[in-house]
């Protein structure tokens, strides 16, 4: 491993904040798997950027989330105060077993074959709507136009979410992946993301106790009603684990819609 970040002509390797990098990551990627595939960062974490180390350390048992220590190490010990970082402790993608293992074993109970080859339909439609609520323009950007509503659409179609009550998620879904994001937050940033989870909270609670006492054919309802050796989500697990879906959910699916159209276009 190579612990040294930069040198005089090429800058730091790896600089997640640069606008270069935000533009074009893949030359970067390329430069870290060739000169240092792993390597350690100056906001102490290391980047594996190879597919070897990479599987190797997802797959080590020595290695796991840790997230509240890492947190407060990265932070400073009050930072667990923050509802933002409290209900992320509670993300299934932060857990280690055997916490992990019970979240997964209860969400994925939500996630069948069926339910999801179900929405197919629904897919098509918001695709379609989408698409002719544009044609009129003349031209769009692929991002703003359709790829950044489409996946908050159909998440909140899953939940269960009418339609008057989802600008606000597609508002927050804007700066949720921010939050899977290694850079530390700014204080501004946890200020609005404590904002963000207190909207969701406060939404979220009703939600569950509307689908406890009149269930529906949603991912709500089925997330409420998951079992497993008699355990069940809490409230407060229930809700985090939503602002996951949004967050995780949102912006892999808008990358994906971008890269796949570049790709189509160079190919």
């Amino acid at each position: 491993m190579n612990e040294h970040v930069q040198t005089a002509t090429t800058g730091p390797l790896f600089n997640p904040l640069a606008p270069e990098f935000i533009r074009d990551p893949y030359p970067y990627y390329e430069r870290l798997r060739t000169t240092d595939p792993m390597h350690l960062t100056p906001f102490g974490a290391f980047v594996a950027s190879r597919h070897a180390e990479a599987s190797h350390v997802l797959r080590d048992k020595r290695f796991g989330k840790d997230f509240v220590d890492r947190t407060v190490r990265r932070y400073g010990p009050q930072i667990m105060e923050q509802p933002v970082f409290r209900s992320m402790s509670h993300w299934m993608l932060q857990q280690d077993p055997p916490d992990h293992t019970r979240l997964r074993g209860l969400v994925v109970k939500a996630f069948t074959a069926r339910r999801v080859e179900d929405m197919r339909p629904r897919i098509q439609q918001a695709v379609d709507e989408t698409l002719d609520a544009i044609v009129g323009q003349g031209h769009m950007d692929l991002i703003e136009d359709f790829a950044f509503r489409l996946p908050v659409t159909i998440i909140c179609d899953m939940l269960g979410i009418p339609e008057d009550h989802r600008e606000q998620f597609y508002k927050s879904s804007r700066d949720g992946g921010r939050l899977l994001d290694p850079v530390l937050l700014s204080p501004a940033e946890i200020e609005q993301a404590n904002a963000g989870n207190a909207m969701a909270q406060m939404y979220f609670q009703q939600l569950f106790e509307l689908r406890r006492r009149n269930p529906g054919d949603d991912l709500t309802t089925q997330l409420v009603q998951a079992e497993e050796d008699g355990s069940k989500l809490s409230n407060e697990e229930l809700t985090a684990n939503i602002i996951l879906l949004f967050g995780a959910g949102h912006e892999t699916t808008v990358n994906l819609i971008g890269n796949g159209l570049l790709a189509l276009h160079r190919n």
